[in-house]
C-alpha cells in the first residue's frame, strides 16, 4: 500500500492505516468544508430521489429462517453464540 509516497507492506501497519483513515474520514471531511453557519440538508437534497436505495423491512420469522439455514458446525461469532440452540 502506498501511503504518503511510502510503500507499506506490513499487514498490521496496513490495517492500522486503513482503520485510522476510515475512522476519521467523516470528521476530516467536515473540517475541510466551508460552513456558512446555516446548514440545511434540504438545500442539497430538495426532492426525494425515487431511484435511491431502500432496504425493505424484515420480520422476525425471516430472521429465524435465515438463522436456521446457517451451518451449525461453524465456530461461534463474537457474541459466543452458535446457530444450534
Amino acid at each position: 500500500m502506498l501511503f504518503y509516497n511510502k510503500d507499506i507492506t506490513d499487514p498490521s501497519e496496513i490495517c492500522n492505516k486503513l482503520n485510522n483513515y476510515f475512522c476519521f474520514v467523516g470528521s476530516n471531511l467536515v473540517q475541510s468544508l466551508n460552513s456558512s453557519g446555516n446548514i440545511d440538508f434540504m438545500k442539497y437534497i430538495p426532492f426525494p430521489n425515487k431511484n435511491s436505495m431502500f432496504c425493505s423491512l424484515f420480520t422476525p420469522d425471516e430472521i429465524a429462517r435465515i438463522i436456521q439455514r446457517l451451518p451449525n458446525n461453524k465456530a461461534p461469532g463474537g457474541d459466543g453464540k452458535v446457530q444450534k440452540y
